[in-house]
């Protein structure tokens, strides 16, 4: 039986999970638009007109916005400069990268002034796609810190619970305030299931619960890995191991219960190499 930690939630697992991957898309997003500006021309030429419009201030940067013309170019161009560091000038030689155009005008992230080359990071986070994607980014990550902050220090408590013999009081005290009627319910015929096999030996009733069990929770893992041992002590295997993928996709720590499981019986067999497998990725 895999036992749960008592401050074990599926709902927080997948919240983590998610943020890790909005991270994960939105830092392939912005290295795709790095890559997307880097193939665009460079425009270069020599500043005619400038315009400094002082914006807000972020992260106690004061943000510009820059609109200037070019000798010979009847194009308006803007830079919004998001760290106030861009140092242009009327008089300036500059390169830049177009990143949109608008009805009148062109956004543009600069490059390089008066040959003074600006790193090509901060060139496409001084753009609205890259400042966007950067702040969710660090807003995120600061969210998926303070997750793994969480889990760690709860998992050193439920470590010290351990070694108190109240440990299964206070977990079921604990669970049973966050689960549903459904939930709680569901356990309830587990409880039940696992007793009328393990205590009386009535295998046919105990399925029953363990079915009902899980017509109420289908993520119940109790329920599934203990009827998937029921299943696999009356000798179907195939059923047994197809709880027990289900399980696995609920809890990963799963493989290792069910790899020793299936070595203790026959270490060379295809499903304890299967489970094996799941444990070392």
């Amino acid at each position: 039986m895999v036992k749960k930690k008592i401050f074990c939630s599926v709902k927080f697992d997948r919240t983590l999970q998610v943020m890790i991957l909005i991270v994960t898309i939105l830092a392939l997003y912005l290295i795709y638009f790095g890559i997307k500006i880097k193939r665009t021309n460079k425009i270069s030429g020599v500043v005619c007109s400038l315009q400094k419009e002082e914006l807000k201030r972020v992260n106690h940067y004061d943000e510009y916005k820059i609109t200037f013309t070019l000798k010979n170019d009847t194009n308006t161009y803007i830079q919004k400069d998001i760290y106030g560091k861009c140092r242009l000038k009327e008089g300036d030689s500059v390169k830049f990268y177009v990143t949109s155009k608008k009805h009148n005008y062109y956004d543009v992230s600069i490059s390089e002034i008066e040959n003074r080359k600006i790193n090509f990071i901060r060139v496409v986070l001084n753009t609205q796609v890259g400042q966007f994607c950067f702040n969710c980014i660090k807003i995120v990550g600061v969210w998926i810190l303070l997750f793994f902050v969480i889990e760690f220090i709860t998992n050193r408590i439920d470590k010290k619970l351990q070694k108190s013999p109240y440990y299964e009081h206070i977990k079921e005290s604990i669970n049973s305030k966050k689960y549903s009627k459904k939930e709680q319910k569901s356990f309830e015929y587990a409880n039940k299931a696992t007793d009328l096999w393990l205590k009386k030996n009535n295998h046919t009733k105990a399925e029953d619960l363990y079915k009902k069990a899980l017509e109420q929770n289908l993520n119940n893992l109790e329920a599934l890995t203990m009827y998937a041992e029921l299943l696999f002590s009356l000798n179907r295997d195939d059923e047994a191991n197809a709880l027990y993928k289900r399980a696995y996709k609920i809890d990963k720590s799963v493989a290792e219960f069910v790899a020793n499981h299936y070595e203790s019986l026959n270490e060379n067999s295809e499903h304890a190499k299967y489970w094996r497998a799941k444990v070392k990725k």
